[in-house]
């Protein structure tokens, strides 16, 4: 089911550049930020962040922007460079379960994000993105074996509400990258 995520790198419209993966696509809604207005149709870079060996730091993160806004800057016209993610790393959950100094949380606090969306209760459809498996009906089988893993299962066991995949909408206007991209 994410084999549809692949074309776009073969049709060299989505790219992988360091650690984050890009591509630029029409905003679809309106939104306002520190004077900034978006709105339909306008272009924003959206991006992906994908499991890799790569390790998650800022330092990773700054280097993909700064290379994603030099890439895609001539393509956007002129318009202010702005990523967008929908991602369940950008879910307020980790805010509950994660030490504030989790690159996880760290990563979070670099976005705007004004949307969240959850599973009903006891589903847990995106579970396979953080144990490797989907939920069984047991929590007892998820592994342990990294903090985020420890967290999320003891979060689901408590009766904690985890978001859905389909749901999830996280618009990220992330305004450091202004001035990164001389914006």
């Amino acid at each position: 089911f994410v084999a549809v995520w692949f074309p776009n790198f073969f049709k060299l419209t989505r790219f992988a550049l360091g650690r984050l993966q890009f591509e630029l696509v029409d905003f679809d809604r309106t939104y306002e930020k520190d004077g900034r207005i978006l709105s339909p149709g306008d272009k924003v870079i959206n991006m992906h962040i994908p499991r890799t060996l790569t390790p998650f730091s800022p330092e990773n993160w700054d280097d993909s922007f700064a290379h994603a806004a030099a890439f895609f800057r001539e393509r956007l016209n002129g318009a202010p460079v702005v990523f967008h993610c929908s991602s369940w790393l950008l879910s307020d959950i980790h805010y509950k379960i994660l030490h504030e100094k989790s690159n996880v949380r760290r990563f979070m606090d670099r976005f705007d994000i004004f949307q969240f969306s959850y599973e009903p209760e006891g589903e847990h459809h995106n579970a396979w993105r953080i144990f490797d498996m989907d939920f069984t009906g047991s929590y007892d089988d998820y592994p342990e074996d990294s903090f985020i893993r420890k967290a999320y299962k003891d979060y689901m066991k408590n009766g904690g509400i985890t978001g859905g995949i389909v749901g999830f909408v996280y618009i990220a206007f992330f305004m450091a990258i202004f001035a990164l991209a001389g914006a």
